[in-house]
């Protein structure tokens, strides 16, 4: 639960970016870069990240936004700042990937507070695992 100036919200969303293509990006190292960009600009965006997975082709993130932001506001942010990220600590691969990473589409999808989110947590946490 988070309080804002004027009210109190407990507002949690499971989003699902793909890569361009769903092509196998996500190796350990770039994982790391966008998971080092993402925990870097949430404060500033009071974004509240529960938990980030990833699997080779995907990210499941499951966070709290203020009623403020929506979410394709967040998918924006998200998107733009970890491609950036990525593409200034690995220049060779924006030539590689036509300066492209995210493929246009995302799902996103409410979560409520407690067993319902517990669940869709651990099955974010486990992403990539086999």
């Amino acid at each position: 639960m988070s309080i804002g100036s004027h009210y109190v919200y407990d507002l949690h969303y499971h989003i699902v970016f793909p890569t361009k293509g769903r092509i196998n990006h996500l190796s350990e190292t770039i994982s790391e870069i966008i998971v080092d960009k993402a925990l870097s600009f949430a404060d500033k965006y009071r974004i509240s990240i529960d938990k980030l997975g990833m699997d080779k082709n995907h990210i499941h993130l499951l966070c709290s936004i203020p009623p403020s932001m929506s979410i394709g506001q967040l998918v924006r942010i998200f998107k733009s700042l970890t491609a950036q990220a990525v593409f200034e600590k690995r220049p060779e691969l924006a030539k590689l990937w036509n300066h492209q990473f995210w493929s246009d589409g995302y799902y996103a999808a409410t979560t409520a507070s407690g067993a319902t989110m517990d669940a869709v947590a651990l099955y974010v946490a486990n992403q990539g695992k086999e």
